[in-house]
């Protein structure tokens, strides 16, 4: 048995995150290696001495932020509701975008980059969750399959493609506009995060096994 309504908003909604997704992890490394070409002091430096020079290093923050949301979950799955935990992890998405393309700056860049916990954790950890409770057992490998087959193989390719060609539309004279980058996966991600609120169910029904 499935659950039709949750399921479908579920998959409706993480094609579209599974796509700006590619934003993060492609073009993130260039503009925090530009942002510390730019830097002069301070902070900046600060950060640099801690995770080295080129955005990869300062990347690894995302990664010490998803695991530390991951050993949460348990205590929030049983706190929160799932309607809630996507709804965190979209509005994270959406806020790491927004201080990428309009708050530039390390001191505000750096807290964003740690939301890519918010971002995993609360979104697609969650949304696996949600795929083996809204299916019975018959079903479950095969939602399971599928829904990875959304993420993993179809909002890749689709988000590498959208990504490039954003990419060349920001980019003029080799200098890339990352206000133009970012500003699109953002509104992307709010629209997304609206569509949630509004059609995704916000009690979650027991899954019959």
């Amino acid at each position: 048995e499935i659950r039709k309504m949750p399921l479908l908003a579920l998959f409706l909604i993480s094609f579209p995150i599974s796509c700006v997704h590619q934003f993060y992890f492609v073009r993130t490394s260039g503009f925090l290696a530009t942002l510390q070409s730019s830097a002069s002091a301070g902070i900046d430096k600060f950060f640099a001495g801690v995770f080295g020079v080129g955005g990869g290093g300062l990347m690894t923050i995302g990664q010490i932020a998803e695991l530390a949301v991951l050993a949460f979950m348990p205590i929030l799955a049983k706190k929160l509701s799932r309607k809630m935990l996507l709804t965190v992890g979209v509005l994270a998405y959406t806020l790491r975008f927004a201080v990428f393309a309009y708050l530039p700056f390390t001191a505000a860049v750096v807290p964003a980059l740690a939301l890519h916990g918010l971002c995993f954790g609360c979104f697609f950890f969650v949304a696996f969750m949600i795929v083996d409770e809204e299916t019975s057992a018959d079903v479950r490998a095969s939602a399971q399959g599928l829904y990875n087959l959304v993420i993993m193989a179809l909002g890749v390719i689709a988000g590498n493609i959208f990504a490039g060609q954003v990419d060349v539309w920001a980019t003029k004279d080799k200098v890339t506009n990352f206000q133009t980058l970012f500003s699109i996966p953002m509104w992307i991600c709010a629209v997304c995060l609206v569509l949630l609120v509004l059609f995704y169910p916000s009690k979650k029904k027991a899954a019959a096994v």
